[in-house]
Formats: C-alpha cells, structure tokens, sequence
C-alpha cells in the first residue's frame, strides 16, 4: 500500500467519520459530537491539504490525473469553511450590536424614568413606581 492511498483511505475516514458524529449529534441533540465532527473534518481536511500538497511536489507541482476530482472537493469544503466562519462572524457580531443596543436601550428609560420622578418631585426613586412617572 503506497503512502497516496494511506492518506487518501484515512482521509475517507475522518470525513465518514466527521459526517456520521454530525449526524448523530443532530438525532441525539448533543453539541460535544457536533464539536467532534467539526474536529474530525478539520483533521480530515488537514491531512487532505497534506495529501494535495505532496501529490503536486512529487509530480512537479502539477495534480496527478485522478487528482481533479479530489482538488475540487477540497475547494468546495474550502468554500464551506469560509461561509460557516463568515456567518459565525455575522451572528458573533449582530449578538453584539443587539447587546449594546439592549444595553443603550435600558439606561436611556431609566433615565427616562430617573427624569419623570425627578420632574414629580420623587427624587431619586424615593416612591417612585412606573405608575407615577408616566
């Protein structure tokens, strides 16, 4: 068995296997086998990175002919790698904006609030409910 096929059988493998955790953690709702198949796709990936590039340094740095097949499923995980990072970045960055609006949306009411009690001579909260301040 040549070094090519060792990787290309163990790359198989970590995708099967990331895909079947994927899966599983899906059915069974738990986020550790979710994480485990993230893992197992980015050693996967890893390892077929390593396996492209040694594929092209041995062959003058053009792709063996059954290896199109393989470039182009390594470009499209590529692709899916960058869309789940940039909407991960999306939601990490709207979770914020959403936070520092809610947050600006709390203290403006209460000075709003602090405002109208001060406005009906019920200084600092001293008896002050919501009824009385609007």
């Amino acid at each position: 068995m040549s070094s090519f096929e060792l990787f290309s059988i163990l790359v198989v493998t970590l995708y099967c296997l990331g895909a079947l955790s994927v899966f599983t953690g899906s059915i069974v709702k738990n986020p550790k086998l979710k994480h485990l198949s993230n893992a197992l796709t980015i050693c996967g990936f890893g390892l077929h990175t390593v396996l492209l590039g040694y594929a092209m340094a041995i062959n003058g740095w053009a792709l063996p002919s059954g290896y199109y097949i393989s470039m182009l499923s390594w470009s499209l995980l590529l692709i899916y790698f960058f869309i789940v990072v940039a909407i991960q970045a999306f939601v990490f960055v709207t979770h914020r904006i959403s936070a520092c609006t809610s947050t600006f949306l709390l203290v403006h009411s209460m000075r709003r609030v602090h405002h109208n009690c001060q406005k009906h001579g019920l200084a600092h909260f001293s008896g002050c409910t919501l009824a009385h301040c609007f």
